[in-house]
């Protein structure tokens, strides 16, 4: 549900100088009754509206240097145990 997230991002902005956030492979599930909210139709539209929602919003989905040195990195990446070449049994 986005307007889960937006509460919960929401939160975190009014409580922390800088958030950041990456979308995981749960955030991006989508149903057969349209999706987060009615609007998404795939998994790939479900990270766009995420990506804006946190631009909107003020969270930060890029990489940013916070201080001299020190910077957060997010990477949009999602784990496939078969990308090991074998199977992993969960």
């Amino acid at each position: 549900n986005l307007q889960r997230l937006e509460d919960v991002l929401r939160i975190c902005t009014e409580r922390f100088g800088e958030v950041f956030y990456v979308p995981g492979n749960h955030e991006l599930w989508v149903d057969k009754r349209g999706g987060s909210n009615g609007l998404a139709q795939t998994s790939l539209t479900k990270f766009i509206e995420i990506l804006r929602l946190c631009a909107r919003i003020g969270v930060r989905t890029s990489p940013a240097f916070l201080s001299n040195g020190v910077a957060v990195c997010p990477l949009f990446s999602w784990y496939r145990a078969d990308f090991s070449g074998r199977w992993v049994d969960h």
